[in-house]
């Protein structure tokens, strides 16, 4: 766990964060989202020490970070940011191997198979990319290296800062997707930050809304997003953040409330993974609904349904 306790950070007069107080438990996902200049990355890279703090203190498991030699932490917390920034004249396997060997004391050493497993992690085929060049990737296959790279050592604590935003929007939700896949598998205790909305809701195990270097707002995604918590914070989000929500939804999770089929051909064999994809499905084919088969059951998917889970949920 992560603990930040009454934590203020000054630089002049201006005053970055403000008497600030937060936990992020181990093994979740803490997203920090807020306009701009509000404290976030301040925030977060106060964590490994890269800023000082003017007051307060932050734990990581009950150990104070200022009582840990600043070089000796930051190679036990992994780090992922937006510019990726891997050596160009370096190969892929190589810069997983350089970072790997500035830990004296790595948990998992970095054996041609710790670097094959880290990058199946990210779903990238270590016999296509462990030998290719960063100028051989495409912006998307740069920044999973940039996850792997963070993950080589094994940390258990992962920072990122806006480590999907240089990425085209197209291609976003599909790391975005793997990474939270890879999350519910790893139970890394990570902070992670970013100025998308969209991106919050769809990763976040808790929400933590910042604004003038304090936080307004914090808890799951439903209850913050609702304005239960802050209608200042649910503002931030706006009316596509209940649309949002609905990527977090697994259809099995509605599928036994779904009316069953009559008998005949239906449209889908493979069930949507989501209710997202779901509405998705039913506006790209222009339907009212949709037949759904799983295994030997046959159900109905349509607009009510999803209406009917999120007039639930809102209430």
């Amino acid at each position: 766990m992560i603990n930040f306790e009454c934590v203020s950070v000054n630089i002049g007069r201006q005053t970055i964060l403000s008497d600030l107080n937060l936990a992020v438990p181990s093994g979740s996902l803490t997203v920090i989202v807020g306009p701009s200049g509000c404290g976030k990355t301040t925030l977060l890279r106060s964590v490994n020490r890269m800023v000082s703090l003017s007051s307060g203190r932050i734990t990581i498991d009950g150990q104070d970070v200022a009582s840990v030699d600043p070089v000796s932490l930051r190679r036990r917390i992994g780090y992922a940011i937006q510019s990726v920034d891997l050596f160009p004249h370096l190969t892929v396997k190589q810069n997983l191997q350089l970072v790997a060997g500035l830990n004296p004391c790595p948990a998992r050493p970095a054996s041609s198979d710790r670097i094959r497993e880290v990058l199946e992690m990210v779903e990238l085929d270590s016999d296509r990319f462990a030998r290719r060049y960063p100028r051989q990737l495409s912006g998307g296959e740069a920044q999973r290296v940039g996850v792997a790279r963070a993950l080589i050592n094994d940390p258990p604590v992962l920072l990122m800062d806006e480590p999907f935003g240089a990425i085209d929007p197209q291609l976003r939700p599909q790391l975005q997707d793997q990474f939270r896949r890879l999350q519910h598998r790893l139970k890394k205790t990570v902070l992670f930050v970013t100025h998308d909305s969209e991106e919050a809701v769809r990763l976040a195990d808790q929400l933590v809304v910042m604004r003038n270097g304090r936080i307004i707002a914090r808890g799951g995604c439903r209850e913050v997003v609702s304005g239960g918590l802050d209608a200042l914070a649910a503002g931030f989000f706006g009316p596509q953040a209940a649309i949002d929500l609905l990527a977090r939804v697994p259809l099995a999770a509605i599928w036994h409330r779904l009316p069953p089929a009559a008998d005949g051909q239906p449209d889908l064999h493979d069930r949507p993974a989501t209710l997202h994809d779901a509405l998705s499905l039913l506006i790209r084919l222009r339907r009212p609904a949709l037949t759904v088969k799983c295994g030997a059951d046959c159900r109905i998917i349509n607009f009510g349904a999803i209406l009917e889970w999120l007039d639930h949920e809102q209430r």
